[in-house]
């Protein structure tokens, strides 16, 4: 039976006289502009199976052979049309079936064209597919390879700079124990300078008073006696 939309009577329209044996499905489609080939192959089957009963079956000539007996010549006669009708409507009921056998092949044919075009397609999908999954497969182990390098070259930034920060962390307690070193001996050294000015200033101060002496003595020694 033909799909919603497309009628066994819109093929025979389109078929029109012609041997329906002549037309395809495909060219049908065009012309109705929609269907299923599979449901006109069907519709098709039917008109065509219509056409070879019409057109294929051959008509038996009836003849009746002389009866053996004058008297059984009706009855003969008879009988033999009743059994070329069974013939004929034997064979009639075998060409049908063969000839639906015939259609049903053909659609079954049809069918397995559409069945193989549209294994070819989900192939082809299938391939497109594969290749990009082999794409993101690619792309995704070229991003861990980055990132595994970006890891391997923070891990080394990071134990530079430690090292770095180590070393400076060394030199600047070196720095800090000369500072202190240098600060201790200027204290030294002021201290001593300290101490050993005043002891200057001390020894001038004694020096001074004894030198005042002198001069209170020299003073006195010229004045003489009074």
């Amino acid at each position: 039976m033909a799909a919603p939309g497309i009628s066994i009577e819109d093929v025979r329209r389109v078929v029109g006289d012609a041997n329906p044996h002549d037309v395809g499905a495909q060219r049908i489609r065009e012309v109705l502009g929609s269907g299923s080939l599979s449901t006109i192959q069907r519709a098709l089957a039917t008109l065509r199976e219509d056409w070879d009963r019409q057109q294929a079956l051959p008509v038996l000539e009836v003849r009746t052979p002389p009866a053996p007996q004058e008297v059984l010549a009706g009855l003969w006669s008879a009988a033999y049309e009743a059994a070329t009708a069974r013939v004929q409507n034997h064979l009639a009921d075998q060409a049908t079936k063969l000839l639906g056998a015939q259609d049903a092949l053909k659609t079954a044919a049809g069918d397995l064209m559409e069945a193989q075009s549209e294994v070819d397609r989900l192939a082809d999908e299938l391939d497109a597919a594969k290749v990009k999954r082999n794409v993101a497969l690619e792309t995704a182990e070229a991003a861990a390879s980055k990132q595994a390098e970006l890891e391997q070259a923070l891990r080394e930034a990071t134990l530079t700079a430690d090292a770095e920060r180590q070393r400076m962390l060394v030199e600047h307690e070196r720095t800090v124990h000369d500072l202190r070193t240098q600060v201790q001996t200027l204290e030294g050294v002021v201290e001593r300078s300290a101490r050993t000015n005043a002891d200057l200033l001390t020894e001038l101060r004694r020096e001074l008073e004894a030198e005042r002496s002198r001069v209170a003595e020299l003073t006195k020694a010229l004045a003489g006696p009074k």
